[in-house]
């Protein structure tokens, strides 16, 4: 986010971080783009300090689940 100034800023990174959180289990087109979008966010989160421990936990549990979830699957088949 910090790389592209002339992107404009709609919502605050860590509200976005947390939005994020909670929608990236339901995303089934364009997973890796968003967790792409997550990362950024993260990015600017560390920048700013607002990062945390806990946040990094989160992230990593989401992104592991959304792997493992039929979603992450191109088809959209079940793993069994």
């Amino acid at each position: 986010m910090a790389n592209q100034p002339n992107r404009k800023v709609i919502m605050d990174p860590l509200a976005a971080f947390q939005f994020a959180l909670q929608i990236l289990p339901i995303v089934k087109v364009g997973t890796n783009a968003f967790i792409g979008w997550m990362k950024e966010l993260k990015a600017e989160l560390q920048r700013t300090g607002r990062w945390t421990d806990e946040m990094d936990a989160q992230f990593e549990a989401a992104v592991l689940a959304s792997a493992a979830s039929a979603a992450a699957q191109p088809d959209g088949s079940r793993v069994s």
